[in-house]
């Protein structure tokens, strides 16, 4: 294949062409991937949710010369893992996203709230803790404090099949403090984030969350867990955010009742967040890094064809596919599992009850 390339400003050039990832078995992964090398793909797409990024890089780490982690975590699973000698070559690059309009006038109003809005923008997805959320919401509707809760994206709950109802919302009682959205266009998602007093982020499984930047990008006071993710790296504790036990459920409510209860003691949150944004998570951070990493010539691959070694190739395609069961098993029981058993027993009894 005559692969055809579209010149950058800056100069790089990128293949008009890539080869999508998704739902390519992990057996067959390593295969594709070589022979659409070989037909001259040289632009490979994968993502987070497609659970096969890391195992894509780790398999093909020998024949690049750079690979992008999206945290110190994920780099440090991916030298691990894939055996990779020369940690060097794997490069901690954080997403980024553009400066949000206005930012500074929406800052300064949310910090003179009388009213908190307090978001989550994981809705139902397991590795973001639903559970955990929900707990929290409910006891907070217990009390007489004025916030806003909103649960923004799918409300469907885990495991649909096995459980009696159809949607979390039908766990709770009419209170115009509780908002489910539902699946919203991305611009109102977006604004939604933009005015949080308070955004949550307690996932158990992160790559480098989107849309916890683009609440930072305005400001705001982060509340996230200490699971080995790049959500704890994203945040100085105490300064632009706040990093709580993941295993502590009551730690997380006693910290946004106290926000709401001494909001003035944690204005300066709201600034400390933006300029964390600014000096990590914005464009020029992200250009400058990549740009290096493209402009440093660091040639560090092995020939791809000279390295092919059968035995080798036989033996990593067993190794995947017992390691595709082994996450199979470990999201069913450390996540699917954990976040809609809780859920069930809400229904059932009437009480969220949560699941360490």
């Amino acid at each position: 294949m005559d692969m055809q390339y579209i010149k950058l400003n800056n100069g790089i050039e990128m293949p008009q062409i890539g080869l999508g990832t998704f739902l390519i078995p992990k057996d067959k992964l390593e295969d594709t991937l070589i022979k659409a090398y070989d037909m001259g793909y040289r632009q490979f797409d994968t993502a987070w949710r497609y659970y096969n990024e890391a195992d894509i890089a780790g398999l093909n780490s020998q024949y690049a010369d750079s690979i992008i982690a999206l945290s110190h975590f994920n780099k440090e699973y991916l030298c691990k893992q894939f055996k990779i000698i020369d940690h060097s070559k794997v490069k901690v690059v954080y997403n980024f996203v553009e400066e949000y309009p206005n930012a500074q006038i929406i800052r300064e109003r949310k910090k003179e709230n009388r009213i908190l809005k307090i978001v989550f923008a994981g809705g139902t997805s397991a590795p973001k803790r639903p559970e955990l959320i929900l707990t929290i919401a409910q006891k907070l509707l217990r009390t007489d404090r004025a916030f806003e809760f909103y649960f923004m994206g799918n409300n469907t709950p885990t495991l649909q099949k096995l459980q009696p109802y159809n949607s979390v919302a039908q766990l709770f009682p009419r209170d115009a403090r509780m908002i489910f959205t539902g699946r919203i266009p991305r611009e109102e998602a977006e604004k939604i984030s933009s005015e949080a007093n308070i955004f949550l982020v307690p996932s158990r499984r992160e790559g480098c969350p989107m849309a916890m930047i683009e609440a930072m990008r305005v400001g705001c006071i982060i509340i996230t867990s200490d699971y080995k993710n790049a959500c704890q790296e994203m945040v100085i504790h105490g300064e632009s955010g706040l990093i709580i036990p993941h295993d502590t459920p009551d730690n997380f409510l006693s910290t946004i009742i106290d926000i709401i209860d001494n909001h003035s003691n944690y204005k300066s949150m709201y600034e400390k967040c933006y300029e964390r944004y600014r000096a990590m998570f914005s464009f020029s951070p992200w250009y400058d890094q990549m740009n290096h990493i493209i402009q440093s010539h660091d040639y560090a691959h092995t020939d791809r064809l000279s390295a092919f070694d059968e035995k080798i190739y036989k033996k990593d395609l067993s190794w995947i596919g017992h390691r595709m069961s082994y996450n199979k098993y470990h999201m069913l029981v450390f996540e699917t599992l954990k976040s809609a058993i809780p859920l069930y027993f809400k229904y059932i009894f009437k009480e969220i009850q949560y699941v360490q």
